[in-house]
This record gives C-alpha cells, structure tokens and sequence, in this order.
C-alpha cells in the first residue's frame, strides 16, 4: 500500500513525500513521519493532501484534506513590552489559541498607542469556552532581584435583568509551553467589568482602562531558564475584554542597597532622588533635607509608619550640595547629594 502526501504552509507548497509498503489496518491509526521544516514565529494555516492512494486515482476527495491553524511563539528577554502595534509583525512572538476567532487586534481602542487586543464575546453565546493568549518564552534579567507582570484591560458585562453576567480574565505561568500551568490571578465580576451593558463593549476614554500588577519574585530563581506568562478569557456570558500594555520587567537592587539597607538614588539627581530601604524601616523616626549651610528645606515625621520608599521632589532647588539626615531608633545617617 502507498501513498503520496503534499503539504502547504500558508498558502505555499513545502514539500511532498511517497510512503511505499504501508501497512495500513482499518479504524487504526498510521503514523507517517516526514522531514522537519522550518517554521517562522507567528500564525500559520498548515494544509496536507493525500495523492494517488495505492498509486490509483483518489475515489473520494472530498476527505483527502488536513487542515490545522497554529501559532508559534518567539523569544525575548526581559524588559518585554507587548501594545500590538507593529504592523509588519503585531503579535511579536504571542500566540493565541485558537489561532482564529478569538484574542484579534484591533485599532477601534487602545490604552496607548492606535492599537489593542480584544476578546469579541459579545456574540459569543458560549459557556465555559476557553480562550488563551501566550507570551514568548521569556528570559528573566541574569542577577536580578525581582520581577513584575503588569497589563492593563477594559471590560463590562451583559445584564439580563438584576443579574450583571461577566467572563472572567486568568493569568497562568508555564515553563513547558503550556503542559502544566500555574494560576496567578483571576479577575471576574465587578473586578474585571466596570459595567454591564447590551451592546458590544469599546472603552472610549482613558478612565474605563485600568492596570494592574503581578509580583513575580518568589518564582524567580525557578523561572531563570526561561518561562511563559499565558492570558486566558473563560467565557461566561458577558461582553468584550480588552488588553493592553502588557509589560513583563525586573528590578534589580543596587548592591549598596543590600549592604547597608538603606540608599538614595539617583545621586547626583537632577529633579528628585529616592530614598530606598530594603525592608519595611519600622524604626525610621524622621528625615531632613538641608542645603550647604545647614538649614532645613523638607522634613518628614513618623511613628511606626514610616514607608518603605520616598520620592523627594526637588525640582525648584537650585543646583548644589546636599545633606540628608535619616533619623532612626537611637541611630542618624547622613547622606551629601548632589543636584545637577
């Protein structure tokens, strides 16, 4: 028994291969292997053909055709920032499942930038259908110290009568595209959609877009061969969801930071510094900026609620030498800045 399959990629004819001495059972399956092809990054139509079955002339060909949709993910490393507006390539390495009718770009929105992506459920009557959008694999910042996925959507819901009906948006993490996951954050209700409305949802202002962030970094260490963040749209009768600015970024703590537990940064600054602490300083009593003669220009006061970070604006300060004075259980610190 033989067989002829001829295969196309987009449109394309790729390749095509005979298959002799076949040995074909009924209602079983038949694994036929081929070369490897290369395969670019992005979304793709594979379409394979059987031709002259047994060397005859095919009887039916109407089922003589395998058609399948999938994408292919890229590569990046951190910071990633994804908005959809590259038009020669907008996915940029994101995959999503289903390739078709599903997360489509769209200019009628954006949070910034033309572009955003949008989950069309309106006319989706569905239940339960799952739709998922992966990122590339992403390689975290050798060294660093934390790492943040941060998005921005738009949502509302369908009302039929007092009852708001919304999907829901889920962010999974995978390190083996997709074959196990872990969930990171589930939004639905009034925690995704800002209303509920009857017709297909478009955000028209800034204000019906709202951000969000992921803390990443107690998975870090196990994410540093490479990893997937994966936005999945569980339908449950609402309306449309809406994505955007999806950033995925580290941080990485200055050295002197992790030394001494405490530092200011940038120095010399040129409108604000930031004074930063490792952990939480619950023994910080107060700080004084002064300028070179001593005397006092900020100062701030605290009892048991001192804030981890401070922003110092000092944009209106003239140019020159500084002294900041930290003040904490029984002990003072003082740094010179410079203002450039």
């Amino acid at each position: 028994r033989s067989v002829r399959l001829i295969w196309w990629l987009n449109g394309i004819r790729k390749d095509s291969i005979s298959f002799n001495n076949l040995a074909v059972a009924r209602n079983k399956d038949t694994v036929l292997v081929a070369s490897p092809i290369a395969i670019n990054e992005g979304l793709h139509r594979l379409a394979v053909f059987t031709s002259r079955p047994n060397g005859q002339a095919d009887e039916v060909p109407a089922n003589d055709t395998l058609i399948r949709d999938f994408a292919v993910t890229g590569r990046a490393s951190t910071p990633v920032t994804q908005g959809f507006e590259n038009d020669n390539n907008a996915w940029q390495g994101w995959a999503p499942a289903p390739v078709f009718g599903a997360w489509q770009i769209s200019n009628a929105a954006a949070q910034t930038g033309s572009h955003s992506l949008l989950l069309n459920r309106f006319a989706d009557t569905s239940k339960s259908t799952v739709y998922e959008l992966y990122s590339p694999v992403i390689s975290p910042t050798a060294g660093a110290d934390s790492l943040f996925l941060r998005y921005s959507w738009a949502a509302a819901g369908r009302s039929t009568g007092p009852v708001a009906k919304t999907d829901t948006l889920e962010w999974w993490l995978t390190t083996d595209c997709g074959q196990t996951k872990q969930l990171l954050a589930r939004r639905f209700g009034a925690d995704l959609a800002a209303t509920s409305i009857e017709f297909p949802y478009t955000p028209a202002t800034a204000g019906e877009w709202r951000t969000a962030s992921i803390d990443l970094s107690n998975k870090l260490q196990a994410l540093s061969g490479g990893f997937q963040v994966m936005a999945r749209g569980v339908a449950g009768g609402g309306n449309n969801i809406w994505l955007d600015e999806v950033q995925l970024f580290t941080k990485t703590i200055p050295a002197a930071l992790k030394q001494e537990g405490f530092g200011v940064y940038p120095n010399p600054f040129a409108s604000s510094f930031l004074i930063w602490h490792l952990t939480p300083p619950t023994g910080w009593k107060s700080a004084r900026l002064a300028d070179a003669t001593g005397r006092v220009l900020r100062q701030w006061h605290w009892n048991g609620n001192a804030p981890q970070t401070l922003t110092v604006e000092a944009a209106s300060l003239p140019k020159g030498l500084y002294f900041l004075e930290l003040e904490y259980d029984g002990l003072k610190r003082t740094r010179k800045l410079l203002k450039l």
